[in-house]
């Protein structure tokens, strides 16, 4: 199991406290923890920060977040990945949050999936 300081992995454990808003933002910009994770790209960094700064979905997507971080497991290429069933009570809440938010053309957060930063799943 992947270990989780809290931080984004960066070993500094006063950096911010596990399952903080300040993790999940460490987290935004982390290189998963296993061998062949990659470093997320901007356009995932920005859009991670932004759903964090969301006034009324923020809190939920950092306790998403946190868990996801705390719950990845390596596999056998080397690349982070979620297990079946972790995290579903958080991405659930988060998505209910998401539902009633309309992003145009009629097509609301509901319809679309929830998206996890690159870290999380070493892409």
């Amino acid at each position: 199991m992947l270990s989780y300081d809290g931080d984004g992995g960066t070993g500094d454990d006063n950096a911010s406290a596990p399952g903080t808003k300040a993790a999940a933002e460490a987290d935004c910009m982390t290189k998963g923890s296993c061998p062949n994770d990659t470093t997320p790209v901007e356009i995932s960094i920005v859009e991670c920060q932004s759903a964090l700064n969301d006034a009324t979905c923020g809190a939920l997507y950092a306790t998403l977040i946190n868990c996801t971080f705390a719950s990845v497991t390596c596999n056998a290429a080397g690349v982070s990945e979620l297990p079946a069933g972790a995290c579903e009570a958080e991405e659930g809440a988060y998505a209910a949050c998401l539902a009633p938010m309309s992003i145009g053309g009629g097509q609301t957060y509901a319809d679309a999936s929830v998206s996890y930063p690159d870290a999380a799943y070493g892409n």
